[in-house]
């Protein structure tokens, strides 16, 4: 059987009646009078998944367009890559010697960024999430990771490295938690130099770096002895931008679905590319992760042509078409499937039947086919350690008292890594939910804990509040959760019966109130639409009021 060449693929606490608002008021000093605190904080319900911490949602990839490729350089060539395009602009073509340049690379024309918006019913977010770090393997092959940038520009390796480093640290989780959901091990063989991940800075040419194309790069790097054709590469190029737009990454890969371990994908000599502007800005570091994943796969093997969701069985090519999957988009084979719940990490193969699952059952299309899960730039036992890349700290300090109600204010501190990077902002979390951030110290949020149409809790109701400080590499520290307990009090009208319509009428009224755990009611106050009309600081509560206007 003859394989082509790699192709690329690039209890409401008041009660509103019809006259009024009847309210009581706890007598703690930690907790505002919710009569005289704003209305809620922005409370956000910021369930956007694993981008909630940054200015962008989720990635969504599409397939170029005409003018894009066009634009790109991408050239259909008679007899070479059908239904596809050459990944080096030389393919096809004899060197100077007349000698074939041999196996011609294809590609789908790149992975191109469609939106960054939320995904509809997204995650909840782990507040604070950091992934274990980078496995320390003494025994190869290797993922080398380049960090490229061109010869007519500056090299920013100590600036932007440890926005690398924790950028593959979260790649690597994204493989380890989809092996975790079979009850397997797997972990990228990262090349390391005493447990610290090699990131080799390299100059190209600014013809290179302005194209596309990734085989160039990767003969480029093998012919100048930077990378060894027994590695695969994933580079990071330095191409700046404002934005993640546009291409975002690219990969090699090969059709071969054969099962044993001469399958062309479980090989050197392939290049994954995450290009600038999707990876080098402040925050951006979970989007980078996802597109290095995206092109990583590739790499491996994902997707075959003849698995069960390929895109390729509807048009496109080395894609799938589940949704909510890491591989999987519209490149031209529609729209994927409402298949899978969003997860965070995102999901490889997230019905595991289609690239990767350590375990396939007997029989099934991954035990027949090739599995990018049995590649062996993949480890299936865990490493003796971690590089843990240095992460920002973070200490709630108040509120001070378990027990809280009404307008919670709430304040943290926080510390820098290691390395100095300056904190940017610091977030409050209650469970999943992002009720507040603050950029300058002291840190501090305000959060409504009183249940309206919009926020709040209902009494009893136990919460995690914890602060996450965020440095100017977008790498995030959790705080220690603080378990609050809402105590808000609680209050009805006992009297009057039904409300007159008479204007200047006088009526009797009173009121039930109760405090939560730990606190006394101060006063009830009776609102006449907005208007405070009557107050009773002790129990009973209750009072002759004249209403001016009826009803």
């Amino acid at each position: 059987m003859a394989f082509p060449g790699p192709g690329l693929a690039a209890d409401r606490p008041a009660t509103t009646l019809d006259r009024g608002l009847a309210r009581p008021a706890a007598s703690t000093v930690d907790v505002e009078d919710p009569s005289a605190a704003p209305g809620a904080a922005d409370h956000g319900h910021d369930h956007q998944g694993r981008h909630a911490r940054e200015a962008t949602g989720p990635v969504v990839l599409r397939r170029a367009t005409a003018g894009e490729l066009r634009g790109a350089g991408f050239r259909s060539v008679r007899g070479v890559c059908p239904g596809a395009f050459p990944a080096d602009p030389g393919a096809g073509r004899a060197d100077a010697s007349g000698t074939p340049r041999g196996p011609v690379a294809c590609t789908h024309g790149g992975d191109y960024v469609a939106s960054l918006a939320p995904a509809s019913g997204a995650p909840e977010l782990d507040p604070g999430y950091s992934s274990p770090g980078i496995p320390c393997y003494t025994t190869g092959p290797y993922v080398h990771v380049f960090y490229a940038y061109s010869s007519a520009a500056s090299n920013r390796i100590a600036t932007v490295a440890p926005r690398i480093r924790e950028t593959v640290a979260r790649i690597d989780d994204i493989v380890a938690q989809a092996a975790v959901l079979t009850g397997a091990t797997r972990h990228i063989r990262w090349l390391m130099s005493s447990c610290s991940l090699v990131i080799s800075a390299v100059t190209i040419s600014p013809s290179l770096m302005s194209q596309s194309f990734p085989t160039p790069i990767r003969k480029d790097l093998i012919n100048r002895s930077l990378m060894s054709p027994g590695e695969k590469a994933l580079v990071f190029t330095d191409d700046g931008g404002a934005s993640c737009s546009g291409i975002a990454g690219i990969g090699e890969w090969y059709d071969d679905e054969r099962t044993s371990s001469a399958n062309l994908n479980n090989q050197g000599a392939m290049l994954a590319r995450v290009f600038g502007w999707c990876w080098a800005n402040v925050g951006q570091i979970d989007l980078a992760a996802d597109i290095g994943a995206h092109e990583l796969s590739h790499t491996l093997g994902a997707v075959g042509d003849t698995a069960p969701n390929s895109s390729y069985r509807t048009g496109g090519r080395s894609h799938c078409t589940d949704g909510e999957d890491l591989m999987c988009y519209d490149d031209g084979g529609g729209a994927p499937r409402a298949v899978c719940p969003a997860a965070f990490p995102p999901t490889l193969d997230c019905n595991k039947d289609d690239y990767f699952n350590p375990v396939p059952p007997s029989g099934s299309y991954l035990a027949t086919h090739w599995n990018t899960a049995g590649n062996k730039y993949l480890a299936g036992v865990a490493p003796a350690s971690f590089e843990v890349p240095p992460r920002p700290s973070a200490s709630v300090t108040s509120p001070a008292t378990s027990t809280v109600a009404g307008i919670v204010s709430a304040t943290a501190t926080a510390s820098m890594a290691s390395d100095g990077s300056a904190i940017s902002k610091v977030e409050f979390w209650l469970g999943h939910d992002l009720v507040g951030s603050d950029t300058t110290a002291p840190y501090t949020a305000q959060f409504n804990t009183i249940p309206d149409a919009f926020s709040g809790f209902p009494n009893g109701a136990v919460l995690e509040l914890v602060a996450v400080a965020i440095d100017a590499h977008g790498r995030a520290g959790p705080s220690a959760a603080r378990l609050l307990t809402i105590g808000n009090p609680k209050v009805r009208l006992t009297a009057p019966a039904a409300w007159t319509t008479a204007p200047m009428a006088s009526v009797t009224w009173g009121a039930a109130a109760s405090a939560g755990p730990g606190r006394s009611v101060t006063k009830v106050e009776l609102l006449d639409f907005g208007t405070i009309v009557a107050t009773a600081t002790t129990a009973p509560y209750e009072g002759m009021v004249t209403l001016a206007d009826g009803e």
